[in-house]
This record gives structure tokens, sequence and C-alpha cells, in this order.
């Protein structure tokens, strides 16, 4: 944090909300002029940026299995190259109203296309931003503060790209 002009009037409480590949950790932290000290820490091991990686994987391999009979869980090169493809995506859909998934010879000569909306995906990973919430309600149960005593808050990682993230 490069604040150094903090308040005579007490610490200045920040939220650190770490979204990364494979996991989400949550530190609330306290800063006072020439000091910082760690409130608590909470995380979920088992939630990251893959995870929302993972609801478009599933969500393109079921489209294109019924659209062009496309079976990528049976071929690893394929699975190998929609799951990059979802990562992309997921990045142009943060920052985007949709995205388009375009993939050449995917398996075999059979070239694969689809579209997702910002909504549709928010809705596919419905319960993945919920679990989002948990380490942060827990970090500020722990730390012994209220919403309105933090500073502010702090998202950094792959996952923080995710506006459904941010708002909530």
């Amino acid at each position: 944090m490069y604040k150094t002009d903090f308040s005579n009037s007490g610490p200045t409480n920040v939220m650190f909300v770490d979204i990364g590949h494979c996991d989400t950790q949550v530190t609330v932290a306290a800063f006072e002029q020439g000091e910082m000290k760690v409130l608590c820490h909470s995380f979920d091991q088992n939630l990251g940026g893959r995870d929302f990686d993972e609801v478009l994987l599933k969500h393109f391999a079921a489209r294109f299995n019924e659209k062009y009979k496309v079976d990528v869980y049976s071929n690893a090169p394929a699975l190998v190259r929609l799951r990059t493809s979802c990562e992309k995506v997921k990045k142009v859909v943060s920052a985007n109203a949709e995205a388009s998934l375009s993939i050449e010879c995917l398996v075999g000569d059979t070239d694969v296309r689809g579209i997702i909306t910002r909504d549709e995906f928010e809705n596919l990973s419905s319960k993945l931003l919920e679990r989002v919430t948990v380490p942060c309600s827990m970090a500020l149960k722990d730390s012994g503060l209220t919403v309105d005593e933090l500073y502010t808050i702090e998202l950094v990682g792959s996952g923080s790209h995710i506006p459904a993230i941010t708002e909530s």
C-alpha cells in the first residue's frame, strides 16, 4: 500500500481479497503511521479463477457436443485447446458484454464457434460468486470489524477482473 498519510484518529482498516488461480485468500489489515497489523486471514482453498474457467469449459463442451456432436472429454488435445480458449473468453467477457469462442479443427476437421454474454456467464457462475463472499464474511467477523469500519477493499488476482465479484 502506497498510502503514507494515515489519520491520527485510529487505524486505517483494509481488506485484501486475492482471488488467485486455484484459491481465494482474504486478509484484513490495520495500517497506522509506520506500522501494519494483520487482524485476520481467511481463505477458500478450492475457489479460484480456474473454477470460473471450468464453468465455461462445461458450458461450451455441452454446447459443442449438442451442436457439432463433438465430445471434447474423450479427446485430450481438444480438451486442452478448449480449456485455453475458455480462459481467454473469461477475460474478454469480464471486460465486454459478450465474448465469442472460435476453434478451428477442434476434433478432426470440425470447427466450432460459440458466444456467451456476461449475464449468461454470471448465471452459470452464480454458486461460485456466492462462495467468494464466504471468506470475506469470515474475515470480517474474525477481525471484529464491520463493513463501515473498512477504509477500502482491494481486489487482486486473476478472478478480481470478473465484474460480478467487484460488485459483490
